[in-house]
């Protein structure tokens, strides 16, 4: 039975998905809204309910293959073919400008290039607090020896 029971989850979460991507076409908004939203909200991310991390994990591989699949399926050879030339140099411009924008948007957050994003104030402060924890400890540690050998000694 247990083993079942990811089976039933990832069952109830795609079926909550198409029922919300049913409600988004009816408002008037892609399909993938409500997909998006039922994400999120299912996501490890976010509070509330969580499904298992691996079981997503395994739904987002099977949606981005279906996703391919599609495009697949939508892309038209002959088309592609008359326009050569437009996609040798747009789609090169496209890769460098949302490396660019990604870059940007890195260091607008106070991130370097190669090193991440900086970490905030609250996490210097953890990290201090760590140290002088230790350094306690390590204190504390030398002094019990001390005491010891100096007990030993009488």
């Amino acid at each position: 039975m247990e083993q079942a029971l990811p089976v039933l989850e990832i069952g109830v979460v795609l079926l909550v998905a198409g029922l919300v991507g049913v409600i988004a076409r009816r408002l008037g908004l892609p399909a993938v809204v409500g997909y998006l939203g039922v994400g999120l909200v299912v996501g490890p991310f976010t509070p509330g309910y969580v499904a298992d991390r691996h079981q997503i994990q395994v739904l987002a591989d099977v949606g981005v293959v279906l996703l391919l699949f599609e495009v697949g399926i939508e892309l038209d050879l002959r088309s592609l073919a008359k326009e050569p030339r437009g996609i040798l140099l747009a789609v090169p411009l496209q890769v460098a400008l949302v490396t660019a924008l990604g870059a940007a948007a890195v260091v607008s957050l106070g991130g370097t290039m190669l090193g991440g994003v900086r970490r905030s104030k609250s996490s210097r402060f953890a990290r201090r607090e760590d140290a002088e924890a230790r350094l306690e400890s390590a204190v504390d540690k030398s002094a019990s020896v001390r005491w010891r050998t100096d007990r030993r000694c009488v």
